[in-house]
Order: C-alpha cells, then structure tokens, then sequence
C-alpha cells in the first residue's frame, strides 16, 4: 500500500514484544528503503539475516508444513540485500 511511515509504526510495536522476529525486521526494513533511511535498514537487514538463521521466524503449529502469506526465506533477505547496495 506505499504507507512506509506509517508501516513502520506498526513494526516498531511488533518488535516491542518480540524484539527477535526476522519477518517484522525485514519488511521494517523494506519500508526503512522507502523512507530513505538506507543506513538504518541495512543494519536492521544484518540483524533480521541473523535472527532468522537462529530461527526467529513464524512459529506456529503447522509453520513446516503450511506457508504464511508474509513469511520470509533465506532467498527473500538475499535479494533484499542485492537489490539495495
């Protein structure tokens, strides 16, 4: 939807409580991108890479076998990380 500012709002509240989870960091960081504030989101990107190869991701009960609709790979943080050097 293009609302970066307010998006990251909601991402800041998410990370609050659940101060390791790699999806909310990488889609904080998208919108970090879109807001100009590269240097903030690469190291946000460093950090989500991080905690999702701790497996600081969705963790719901069928989370193996049934995929969320945001949830993220290891491909995602990738070409994240290609497409904005």
């Amino acid at each position: 939807m293009r609302q970066h500012k307010e998006a990251l709002a909601y991402f800041n509240r998410a990370l609050i409580d659940y101060t390791n989870f790699s999806d909310a960091k990488y889609y904080k960081a998208i919108s970090l991108f879109n807001t100009n504030q590269s240097a903030q989101a690469q190291l946000l990107l460093t950090e989500c890479e991080a905690d999702f190869k701790r497996g600081f991701t969705i963790n719901e009960d069928n989370a193996l076998y049934e995929k969320y609709p945001y949830q993220i790979k290891q491909f995602h943080i990738e070409q994240l990380k290609m497409t904005k050097k």
